[in-house]
């Protein structure tokens, strides 16, 4: 006669969803199924404080209820949501979607945009543009192209920052000869 094990009592990883199924609808959601990296538009080039607030920003929206996406004028204003059809993207815009469908909302100001278009309540993001080349501006630095990274850059963050620090100490040295000489 064999023993049965018993079973463990399962903990919940996962916890159980705030919001009912009915209202999950009403939501914005965001998907990365179309999402693309190119020369153009990628995170390259950009700090760790700006991948922090595009997920800040992804958070606060996922909150909204898909009508106030679409139709209140101060949402849609603070997170300056538009149509992007007058734009001349410096690729092809994935076959699927047709570019009078895409649409853009900003992080802040001077932070770059999210474009994507929308079906239903869910947020298809296509391209991440922190460096401004949906619509180049030399205020920006115009229209700029960044090598998508094979591989981590804090190495090379800080081998500069080495560097960098050595030449501060350096300066530091001729300066304070300087002043001796004075």
């Amino acid at each position: 006669m064999t023993k049965k094990i018993p079973k463990a009592n399962r903990i919940k990883i996962i916890p159980e969803p705030i919001i009912k199924n009915e209202e999950r609808f009403n939501k914005l959601l965001f998907s990365f199924t179309l999402f693309e990296q190119n020369k153009y538009f990628s995170v390259s080039g950009t700090c760790f404080k700006w991948t922090s607030d595009l997920l800040i920003v992804l958070q606060e929206m996922s909150n909204t209820d898909i009508k106030v996406f679409n139709s209140d004028r101060n949402f849609r204003n603070s997170y300056r949501i538009h149509n992007c059809a007058s734009s001349n993207p410096p690729c092809s815009v994935p076959k699927s979607i047709p570019k009078e469908e895409l649409i853009q909302f900003s992080l802040s100001i001077s932070k770059g945009r999210v474009i994507g278009t929308l079906i239903e309540n869910v947020f298809y993001i296509i391209w991440i543009d922190p460096h401004h080349n949906l619509y180049p501006d030399e205020n920006h630095g115009g229209l700029t192209k960044h090598k998508i990274p094979s591989h981590c850059c804090c190495g090379e963050y800080m081998d500069e920052y080495n560097k960098m620090k050595e030449k501060i100490k350096g300066l530091e040295i001729e300066n304070k000869e300087l002043l001796e000489l004075v």
